[in-house]
């Protein structure tokens, strides 16, 4: 049963502090459509401020994801 369990959980890396999370695999699934869904094309001029926003806002969509699929 133990076993079983752990197979679920994957360990995410935070993009910004490079911290290892714990995470079931549907928050796992989640964690990674906010990084493939916020990544700013290089292409795209941004300013520093503007660029700065979009990582504030992505690493507290993380964040907030982290807490709830987070695994003690």
């Amino acid at each position: 049963m133990v076993a079983n369990k752990l197979e679920r959980n994957k360990i995410f890396f935070h993009p910004t502090t490079g911290k290892e999370h714990v995470v079931t695999s549907e928050g796992f699934t989640k964690l990674q459509n906010v990084l493939n869904n916020t990544a700013v094309p290089k292409k795209l001029k941004l300013s520093t401020k503007e660029e700065t926003s979009l990582i504030s806002q992505r690493n507290a969509k993380i964040d907030q994801l982290l807490r709830h699929y987070g695994v003690k």
